[in-house]
């Protein structure tokens, strides 16, 4: 049971695609945050580290939305 439950009014491919963002995105957070423990250099929520953001999201919202009805790997 998780602590948090949203029920939105999507259909199931939508809700895949939620769960795969969340994911990714506290993926990318716990990496981001570990690799600038050890460089000062880097400033946090920097210019590359949205865009990879961005790049990670277009890709994972292209999955789901196109690639995942063209393939299927039974």
């Amino acid at each position: 049971m998780a602590l948090f439950q949203l029920e939105l009014p999507v259909t199931k491919d939508y809700i895949e695609l939620a769960n795969d963002v969340l994911k990714m995105t506290v993926s990318l957070l716990v990496a981001f945050l570990v690799y600038r423990t050890a460089s000062t250099k880097q400033k946090f929520m920097d210019i590359s580290f949205m865009e990879l953001y961005a790049y990670l999201l277009i890709g994972c919202t292209f999955y789901h939305l196109i690639v995942k009805d063209l393939v299927e790997i039974v």
